[in-house]
């Protein structure tokens, strides 16, 4: 994705209302992608590919196309726009400088679990933890509380270990609604 259609898309954001789904809510990615783009307001199309999957094709004000966004693929998407996707940390630092709340998150190796559970416990009641290097969902544990924080940090660590990875653990606030993943239906 070119970097100007994600500007174009995060300033849509700052004149629309808060989108605010309800801990029940619960359908395909797909139909969270499409209930996002109709809440946000951009205009689209849903379309189908050779296979009947369906995909959103996004448009400008002015009726040109902006970007797809398909299950597989994110809008548009080139490698290196799904390396940053897929990289937490940058993820957050790109929606972070464009004025996007983001929770709170700090990035810890694995001999830091007291201070990961000093630090997000002394703010939050419930947190997420995240493995680093792992995508779709995979090393994602959430409402975490303090009484078995250590113990998820130490099975993420592992997790990581056993797939042949550099085992860092993602420690964020736990913020209610949902999650639109991007891979599988």
């Amino acid at each position: 994705m070119d970097v100007t259609h994600l500007e174009y898309i995060l300033d849509q954001l700052s004149e629309r209302r808060r989108n605010v789904y309800g801990q029940d809510s619960s359908t395909t990615i797909m139909g969270n992608w499409i209930r996002a783009v109709e809440e946000v307001g951009i205009p689209h199309t849903i379309r189908h590919n050779k296979k009947g999957h369906p995909f959103v094709e996004m448009h400008r004000a002015d009726g040109t196309r902006l970007a797809y966004i398909h299950t597989r693929l994110l809008p548009s998407c080139p490698k290196a726009s799904s390396a940053i996707c897929n990289d937490k940390i940058a993820t957050n630092e790109i929606l972070e400088a464009k004025g996007v709340r983001i929770p709170w998150s700090r990035t810890y190796t694995e001999d830091e679990a007291a201070r990961a559970r000093k630090e997000a416990f002394a703010a939050h009641p419930e947190v997420v933890v995240k493995a680093h290097s792992l995508t779709l969902g995979v090393g994602v544990y959430l409402n975490v509380r303090e009484a078995n924080f250590e113990e998820t940090f130490r099975e993420c660590i592992a997790l990581q270990k056993r797939r042949g990875h550099e085992a860092k653990v993602i420690v964020q606030e736990m913020v209610r609604g949902f999650e639109a993943l991007r891979g599988s239906w």
